[in-house]
């Protein structure tokens, strides 16, 4: 049960108990409160960055063969071979059949996937960011008109985060901020990308320019609604470092997708 949720229920005067012994329940005078076993921490340990790559691709969807992996993702036969043996070695993964280039694998556990992979996540260096300005008051008709801008001068973006969630599972009242990922590794890149779209840098600028994390978010990202978002797993991620409202975003999201 994530802390938003712990803290929606004790608000409300409702106990809890979840399943990793974590317990709140109050009846009378009687309290018991219990801070349960420690959940994993190190997330996919000695991953690469094709790991969490290929587990973004898995998570969307992407069956989990190399060749699968190799054409969503765009990295090379090596990297997703070494990946997805090492996703299995760790019990995220089973194997129906040992060899060849299209040997079967499929996810054993969704959930624990992508519990695995936001951990992991969470703890990358997030790398250079420029904050901008952008104009109106309405933030995401402002980030499509950008967004547009940068497609005409053949800039790759992806919203992410709240202004994403908002087109793949709406839950949040207001977006007070945007968050992009752009194709640019250095702040001097990510300073090119805002120029080509007329964007002043601005700090504390409501608009976040972010370089891609991973291969995957750059070539899974899709068009909904007239804006490109990153993949969900990764919205997923970036929601929960967005405080208390952000982790109840991110949980919506999770539930919208599995139950679609």
């Amino acid at each position: 049960m994530s802390s938003a949720s712990r803290q929606l229920l004790s608000a409300a005067g409702i106990g809890w108990v979840d399943e990793t012994g974590a317990a709140e329940i109050a009846i009378s005078t009687l309290v018991v409160s219990r801070t349960g076993r420690p959940q994993p921490t190190d997330g996919l340990k000695g991953r690469t960055p094709a790991v969490l790559a290929i587990a973004e691709a898995l998570l969307c969807g992407v069956r989990a063969t190399v060749s699968a992996t190799e054409e969503a993702t765009g990295l090379s036969t090596g990297s997703c071979t070494a990946a997805l043996r090492f996703l299995t070695g760790e019990g995220l993964l089973v194997v129906d059949a040992e060899r060849g280039r299209r040997s079967a694998r499929r996810v054993e556990d969704a959930d624990r996937l992508l519990d695995a992979y936001a951990r992991t996540a969470r703890a990358e260096p997030s790398g250079p960011r420029l904050q901008v300005g952008l104009l109106g008051r309405d933030l995401l008709d402002e980030l499509a008109a950008t967004g547009r801008t940068w497609d005409r001068n053949d800039v790759l973006w992806a919203a992410t985060g709240a202004a994403a969630a908002s087109v793949l599972a709406p839950y949040l009242t207001g977006v007070g901020s945007v968050e992009v990922y752009v194709d640019a590794d250095t702040v001097a890149g990510l300073e090119a990308v805002a120029t080509r779209a007329d964007l002043r840098i601005i700090e504390g600028g409501r608009l976040t320019l972010r370089p891609f994390p991973t291969a995957s978010v750059r070539s899974l990202a899709d068009e909904v609604e007239g804006s490109r978002v990153a993949p969900w797993p990764r919205v997923y991620v970036d929601l929960q470092a967005e405080g208390v409202r952000g982790e109840e975003a991110a949980e919506h999201l999770r539930e919208v997708v599995h139950a679609g």
